[in-house]
C-alpha cells in the first residue's frame, strides 16, 4: 500500500512481486528503490528513524534505510499457502496488518495488531486488504476482500481495543473487489475497486457519493498526499494479467494521481517501542 511522507515530500509505495520498496519524488519523478525479497506486502516507517517494517512472505521484517536486515517476527509459520498483505499504523503508532491465502481458502488467514506488548491476532478472515481509522467517529475500518463489504468496529484509541463489527458498506461484486482504502478529512471513505477500474468516494454513513473512473481494471489502493494533502494517488496492479495478454491492458500497474477538492489525513508512523518488538 502507498505512504505519504510528508516529512521528506515522498510517496512511498511496495512492488509486491518484484519485492521493492520505492520512494517517489512526485514533483521531480526521481525514484529511489530499495531490493528486498518477494513477496513484500507492506513497508511502514518508523517514527524518528529510517527503519521500516516489512511484510515479507509470512514473517514481520524491520529494515534500515539501505534494506539491511534488523529483526524478524514469524507471523504465520508453517502457513505456506498465506502471505502477509497490506499494513497501516494508527494514531498512536500501532502496526495492524492482515495476511491472506494466496489460493482465497475462506477464513486461512488473520487481522493482527503488533503494539508495545507484542503481536495480538485480531480475527479470522480470507484477505486482509484495506484499514484505516476515523478516530473522532471511534471507528475502525477493514476489508476481508472476498467478503464484498467494509467492516467496521467500535474503535478505542487510547487501548487500541476494537468491538462490536458490523457490515458498513457492501459493494456489488460487478462493481469489483474491494481492495485499498483511505479516509479524507471530512470522514469520507475512499476504496479502490479492483478489477473495477475505479475509486469509490462513499459518506461517513456509508452511502455511495460517486466514483473516479481510472483506464485500467487493476486499482489497489488510494492515500492522500501532496503538500496540501489534496492529490489522491492511487497505486494499480498486473499481477492478475497473463504474460501475453498485458499488451492489452498497458497502463496496469501504473500509478494514478488525481487533483480533488478535498483533503487527506496526515499518514501515521509507527511507534518506536512498537518496532522494538521486532528489532533483534
Amino acid at each position: 500500500m502507498p505512504y505519504w511522507d510528508a516529512h521528506r515530500r515522498l510517496l512511498c509505495y511496495v512492488d509486491i512481486d518484484r519485492g521493492t520498496i520505492n520512494e517517489l519524488d512526485t514533483a521531480t519523478g526521481d525514484r529511489r528503490v530499495i531490493e528486498m525479497t518477494a513477496p513484500l506486502g507492506f513497508a511502514m516507517p518508523v517514527a524518528g528513524s529510517d527503519v521500516r517494517l516489512c511484510g515479507q512472505g509470512s514473517d514481520l521484517i524491520a529494515v534500515d534505510g539501505s534494506g539491511r536486515e534488523l529483526g524478524r517476527m514469524p507471523v504465520e509459520p508453517g502457513r505456506d499457502g498465506n502471505r502477509l498483505n497490506e499494513g497501516k499504523a494508527d494514531a498512536r503508532g500501532r502496526l495492524w496488518f492482515g495476511s491472506m491465502s494466496k489460493t482465497r481458502e475462506p477464513e486461512q488467514a488473520a487481522l493482527y495488531r503488533l503494539d508495545a506488548n507484542g503481536l495480538s491476532r485480531i480475527r479470522t478472515i480470507t484477505t486482509g486488504n484495506g484499514t484505516d481509522w476515523d478516530v473522532g467517529r471511534r471507528r475502525m475500518y477493514h476489508v476481508d476482500s472476498p467478503t464484498q463489504r467494509i467492516d467496521v468496529f467500535d474503535y478505542d484509541v487510547t487501548t487500541g481495543g476494537i468491538e462490536n463489527v458490523r457490515t458498513w458498506a457492501t459493494i456489488d461484486a460487478d462493481d469489483g473487489l474491494p481492495d485499498g482504502l483511505t479516509i479524507d478529512s471530512e470522514g469520507c471513505v475512499w476504496l479502490a475497486l479492483f478489477q473495477g477500474g475505479s475509486v469509490r468516494r462513499f459518506d461517513p454513513d456509508g452511502a455511495v457519493m460517486f466514483d473516479v473512473e481510472l483506464p485500467t481494471p487493476f486499482v489497489t489502493c488510494p492515500v492522500f498526499g501532496g503538500d496540501d494533502l489534496s492529490t489522491l494517488f492511487v497505486t494499480s496492479s498486473r499481477h492478475k494479467i497473463a504474460p501475453e495478454q498485458r499488451s492489452g491492458h498497458p497502463l496496469a500497474g501504473a500509478l494514478f494521481v488525481i487533483d480533488t477538492d478535498t483533503t487527506g489525513r496526515p499518514a501515521n508512523p509507527i511507534a518506536p517501542d512498537v518496532a522494538g518488538a521486532v528489532i533483534a
